[in-house]
């Protein structure tokens, strides 16, 4: 029978029942230590080595295999820094059994990876189960990283070490300085080792064999290490491989008195007391301040429930204010430049710390305008501590209830696993213990976290202040900031400001007026795909597939293109064209800002994006079919009515003048292709500092109306889980109602010629630290398919070279091949890295190298056995299913936009792949495309470097 014990809210005594098959089997207490379910095969082999093995369905027919040494960067001696790392990179890659670790995955189907920190390393391997080998594959691997008898040569070390130089490069340098100056104040001096990202490089290039050698024999060893396995596996027979295999790994006798370092040594220091810090920034235009707000994080190691509800408060608190905050940033001049409010676990080491971070502005030099400013944040952030309310809670339990009990991923439960074996956290993975979870989130109240956020969200104490500021720049003094804090707490706390909501936008549709769309042809041809042929040049494509996941269910893809139309001739007029739909989408539509859109978009699950390429104009949108009319609704409103909105213009333009002049954050290479695309069409106009200020708002809004306003010449490709014959009904009506603009339909667009000659180029960049390299080899090809699929073999075989032969000197070196311009049979094959200054040189000659030996000697047949059938494989896993990658969008919008029946490449590929690809096909192709006639070399430095 059940057995309860009340309890009082008020002493948050708690009891917790598990249930199975409605009966209670075991009672947790709020003080008993959860323990490991019975579904978890869990022990210890006499070395001290660690097992966890747990049988697991998802993904299905796949194992995962991971190992976990607790050694990591404070474990390193002072000789050592940076040791445990490249001792990761060089197992990761190659073992005494096992010398191309990656090459040999490759060929039985599997994938591996591998990752370094404070705490421990970790290595993890993935395995297809339907390999009769995955098993002894898997324990192979993890059984020669774990025992520390692999030795490297000199020049496979060095590739790691450059490796790692390349991983400490970044596109924004600045911010990342920025970024570790800040950890490093706020750690300082707080009985903790502060990573030196320049000491430990240091220390990297002048190594020491026998310093690498002595971290690897004191820390990797069984007593310090777990074996753990997720997946489709047999729990008996593994275990037994396990402890017959593992036993043999020995513990020495200096090992055994090497000091083992626990969860506990390297505790960090919080003395209740703030600290204020100003650093130079010479590539600052203004103060900035950093406002670093630190307490224990509770989720490092809850072994019962009482420490789970805590945890849970705390997740709680941060989860709402994180919602709360979008109220202050969905402003065009927000009080803080951005909030952070789970800080701690994303940036500070070890899991000890919860943090909160707030970034501002002190734009003026005055003493008066920075209080102002000052003043203004932390009001913003005393509402967000006193402005919590029920509903808030209620909506962060239902999304922190969802990710605890959505933890079914075989790497999700690895995750747990090593959680448990590095603090000992309790692990909630059965159904009968994630029961817990909901027993403890329906008992916390809203009082629990507003207490929490008064012990621990307090300015007064355990907060950082640092100031970056540009020299000759004055910033307050410390108690000057003291004296404002005080200032705020007897200023009456302001309720929160309320958003505006839109509750929906498809009745923007109904009273708009138009002819009906005619069809003038329609049919679905043998694979699958839908084709309806309006008047107007429009075109609908339809291609359903099923989703690989719950997630994607019900979700529908949606891509228009058209030929751009835009004046090239007049310089401004394009410009103003080209950066429209950045302008409108920041300005928004109808009455509505941008924020109000996103926040609509977020609450309908629906999203839409306008953006321009050189030759297209693009539309890119996700939705559910249930939401479809207020896509659409959406849609319209931008087409018809985008908002002229002075502080929206000025807010892109504020961004737009950080973005050229090297200061905003770069998420990836684009800006560099940028400039490579203005050496390749010269005639195209490039936004200039100076073209900003002659554009006015005006040009931008003309410019949409005239290029963006009507759907003529549109194609509409729509992929992912949908019914055709209905989908198919609510677009015709649907578009019928969209504006035309006949006049459109009888320009011509222009097309831009791809310049098929010899190129070097020298680019400059601001704000980067070093040198990014693109070598493009175009040819021209024949673009029928058996050739289409020996440039795919050709590249990819050049990646796998390039890979490894440039890791010496590049973090992430790569080869792809692309259609420069597939209307003129123009393919080329692109190998791009980076490299520190003064290396370029010698890693541009070791690309050249690497493709000439590949066009010379081709390929092996092993190599192009098992690269086929990977490729067959994976081809056919795309072709059947939709998830966050979408094959069936990008493969029809190349072929439409290029004017190719799209029905031959899918009949076709996997046969002649599988069947009609031989050596000598490849040797041949080499031969004939890998060519250097026509070589272009773009090197980008930093601006005003001195080669």
């Amino acid at each position: 029978m059940k057995n309860f014990i009340t309890w009082s809210l008020a002493t948050s005594f708690l009891l917790f029942w598990n249930y199975t098959t409605g009966q209670t089997d075991s009672i947790y207490t709020e003080f008993r230590n959860i323990e490991l379910d019975t579904s978890v095969r869990y022990g210890k082999l006499d070395n001290g080595l660690t097992y966890y093995l747990l049988k697991n369905d998802s993904p299905p027919n796949m194992i995962r295999f991971e190992l976990i040494v607790k050694a990591g960067h404070i474990n390193e001696g002072k000789d050592q820094l940076e040791y445990a790392h490249l001792l990761e990179h060089l197992l990761a890659s190659s073992t005494r059994q096992y010398p191309d670790v990656r090459g040999y995955l490759k060929k039985i189907g599997g994938y591996s990876n591998a990752s370094i920190s404070d705490r421990y390393s970790r290595y993890f391997v993935e395995i297809p189960s339907t390999n009769k080998a995955a098993i002894e594959a898997g324990l192979g691997l993890l059984y020669d990283k774990a025992n520390p008898g692999n030795v490297w040569s000199k020049e496979k070390i060095d590739i790691e070490r450059q490796a790692i130089e390349g991983e400490g490069r970044t596109l924004s340098p600045n911010q990342r300085w920025r970024s570790n100056t800040t950890i490093t104040q706020v750690l300082e001096n707080r009985g903790y080792p502060v990573l030196n990202q320049d000491k430990n490089l240091a220390n990297l290039k002048n190594f020491k064999p026998n310093a690498l050698k002595r971290f690897y024999h004191d820390w990797y060893r069984p007593d310090l290490e777990a074996v753990m396995i997720v997946g489709d596996i047999k729990l008996d027979s593994l275990e037994y491989k396990i402890r017959e295999q593992f036993s043999s790994l020995s513990l020495n006798d200096d090992q055994q008195d090497k000091k083992i370092i626990s969860p506990k040594d390297f505790h960090i220091e919080l003395t209740g007391e703030n600290r204020f810090s100003t650093i130079i920034d010479s590539a600052a235009n203004s103060l900035n301040l950093e406002i670093v707000q630190l307490t224990r994080n509770m989720d490092r190691e809850p072994k019962n429930a009482k420490e789970l509800s805590s945890t849970f408060i705390q997740q709680l608190f941060r989860l709402m204010v994180a919602s709360k905050a979008s109220i202050f940033r969905n402003q065009y001049d927000p009080p803080f430049e951005y909030l952070n409010s789970n800080y701690g676990k994303i940036f500070l080491p070890d899991s000890q710390l919860e943090a909160t971070s707030m970034s501002l502005t002190l734009e003026s030099n005055a003493l008066a305008d920075q209080k102002k400013s000052f003043l203004r944040a932390i009001k913003a952030w005393k509402q967000l501590q006193f402005g919590l309310e029920k509903e808030d809670l209620v909506q962060a339990k239902v999304k922190l209830e969802a990710s605890l009990q959505d933890d079914t991923q075989s790497s999700e439960l690895s995750q747990q696993f090593i959680n448990h074996f590095i603090y000992g956290k309790a692990m909630l993975i059965a159904p009968n213990q994630k029961n817990i979870i909901s027993e403890i989130l329906q008992n916390i109240q809203l009082r629990d976290v507003l207490d929490y956020a008064e012990r621990n969200w307090n300015l007064s104490k355990n907060t950082n202040f640092v100031f970056f500021k540009p020299p000759g720049v004055n910033e307050p003094s410390p108690d000057m900031i003291k004296s404002w804090l005080k200032e705020i707490d007897t200023i009456p706390h302001e309720p929160l400001p309320k958003m505006a909501t839109i509750s929906s936008l498809a009745a923007t549709l109904k009273n708009a007026k138009n002819e009906k769309l005619q069809v003038e042809k329609w049919e679905t041809n043998e694979i699958g795909v839908t084709t309806i042929d309006l008047a107007k040049g429009i075109k609908i494509i339809m291609k359903p597939t099923k989703p690989q996941n719950d997630i994607f269910q019900n979700r529908i893809s949606l891509r228009a293109f058209r030929p751009i139309e835009l004046p090239l001739d007049k310089p401004l007029d394009y410009l103003a064209a080209v950066h429209a739909p950045q302008v409108i989408q920041n300005m928004g539509a109808g009455s509505y800002d941008k924020f109000e859109i996103t926040r609509f978009e977020r609450e309908k699950n629906i999203s839409i994006n306008f953006s321009n390429t050189y030759e297209n104009q693009l539309i890119d949108g996700n939705f559910t079919l249930d939401e479809l009319p207020e896509f659409f609704g959406l849609f319209y409103l931008y087409l018809t009515k985008p908002r002229d909105s002075q502080k929206g213009f000025d807010d892109w333009k504020d961004k737009k003048k950080m973005e050229l002049k090297g200061h905003s954050i770069r998420g990836s290479k684009s800006f560099l292709h940028d400039k490579i695309y203005a050496s390749w069409y010269p005639q195209v106009p490039v936004l200039e500092l100076s073209d900003l200020d002659k554009l006015s708002k005006k040009h931008y809004i003309d410019s949409w109306e005239t290029y963006f306003e009507g759907i003529e010449n549109y194609t509409f490709i729509l992929t992912g889980d949908f019914d055709t014959d209905i989908l198919k009904e609510k677009l015709l009506y649907i578009l019928s109602k969209f504006p035309i603009d006949n006049d459109r339909l009888k320009n011509e667009f222009f097309k831009l010629e791809f310049p098929f000659e010899k190129m070097h180029k020298r680019l400059e960049c601001k704000n980067i630290d070093q040198v990014y390299t693109n070598i493009y080899f175009p040819v021209k090809v024949p673009t029928e398919i058996k050739t289409k699929i020996e440039l795919e073999l050709l590249s990819q075989a050049l990646h796998e070279r390039i890979y490894e032969r440039l890791r010496n000197g590049s973090y992430s070196p790569r080869a792809t091949g692309e259609w420069v311009d597939f209307k003129n049979g123009i393919y080329a094959f692109r190998i791009e890295f980076d490299s520190a200054l003064g290396n370029e040189r010698f890693m541009k000659n070791e690309a050249l190298d690497v493709f000439r030996k590949l066009k010379n000697n081709g390929v092996d047949m092993e190599w192009l056995n098992t690269t086929i059938s990977n490729k067959v494989q994976s081809y056919e896993r795309k072709l059947n299913s939709f998830g966050y990658l979408d094959f069936w969008q990008d493969y029809l919008h190349f072929k439409l936009e290029n004017g190719i029946d799209p029905i031959p490449g899918i009949l076709n590929y996997g046969t002649l792949m599988e069947y009609f690809i031989e050596m000598k096909d490849i040797k041949k192709a080499a031969h004939k495309y890998m060519q250097e006639n026509h070589i272009q070399v773009f090197q980008t430095y930093p601006e005003k470097h001195k080669t």
